[in-house]
């Protein structure tokens, strides 16, 4: 199986095989629609072309490739909200669809994209070259946390292509500890607090923050109160248990921070009942000084 996989997934043939597939998808199940290896590509509104290079393990490319790349979670609140965007910081960034993103939608716009899982962080160095935007943004191989130091990193990892080793670019890896563990790879990666990390660089603003670090959000935003309190950035994070709503809503609520779910094109204002009674895959945080950048999204009740 493996010489077959080889040879389906090399960048050549994989390009012709989904090209083959592609006219008759609606008539085929989702299971026939074959993950691209290689790269894909995809043009923003503005004109602007992204080349993503991925493989095979990755859904995000496999959603672009066969359902196009504003079918993804909130990608076209995203994209609408970038060129208003001068700072973002993605935590979580896997191989940087976001950063690319934005960068593509703002000439003007910097990215700090961290991702400590070696794979992605490859792939995502890689694409951060192949669209021009060294220098906007800026691949950090960190985990952001609640200590400064190192820390165990249970990294994605695919039974069915074991010869890709640690280059798995599911989007689950995540700091030991934080859920049950999927995958026996593992490594040591460094990690910092958000409000370390800041003063370090000697960051001045940060306008918005992406944060997919499966289970760990409320530990980076415990630990950077400090940069929450000085620059109100708009927060994005995944709400995946009433035990994650109750620990950001202590936190963020405090701050003047009141949450508005995703619906892909538009935002809904939740109450504090409906945000820590059930899974919000997608949920805006935003405080009063932010709230006109986002005001063209929200649905009226």
């Amino acid at each position: 199986m493996e010489l077959l996989y080889r040879f389906i997934y090399s960048p050549a043939i994989n390009k012709v095989l989904r090209a083959l597939i592609f006219p008759f998808r609606k008539l085929l199940p989702t299971g026939a629609w074959l993950p691209p290896a290689g790269s894909v590509k995809f043009t923003l509104d503005n004109g602007k072309t992204i080349t993503m290079f991925t493989n095979q393990t990755s859904f995000v490319t496999w959603n672009i490739a066969w359902k196009g790349y504003k079918s993804y979670e909130y990608t076209p609140i995203f994209e609408a909200l970038s060129p208003k965007i001068n700072v973002f910081f993605d935590v979580g960034s896997n191989t940087g669809l976001y950063s690319l993103i934005l960068a593509g939608s703002n000439p003007k716009a910097k990215a700090w994209a961290f991702e400590p899982s070696p794979g992605p962080f490859e792939y995502l160095s890689r694409n951060i070259a192949a669209n021009g935007f060294n220098g906007r943004i800026h691949p950090i191989k960190t985990a952001l946390s609640n200590q400064e130091g190192t820390a165990e990193f249970v990294s994605a990892f695919s039974p069915k292509y074991t010869y890709l080793k640690e280059a798995t670019l599911g989007g689950s890896g995540h700091l030991s500890g934080a859920r049950d563990n999927t995958s026996s790879l593992t490594f040591q990666v460094k990690t910092e607090t958000l409000d370390q990390f800041v003063e370090r660089n000697q960051i001045t603003s940060i306008d918005l923050m992406k944060l997919d670090t499966e289970e760990t959000e409320h530990l980076i935003i415990g630990s950077g109160l400090e940069t929450l309190k000085k620059f109100e950035p708009i927060l994005i994070c995944e709400v995946f248990s009433v035990e994650m709503a109750v620990a950001l809503g202590d936190l963020l609520k405090p701050l003047g921070y009141k949450p508005y779910q995703s619906k892909k094109t538009h935002l809904e204002a939740i109450n504090e009942v409906e945000f820590q009674s059930g899974e919000i895959p997608d949920c805006f945080f935003v405080t009063d000084a932010r709230l006109h950048l986002i005001s063209q999204f929200i649905q009226k009740a």
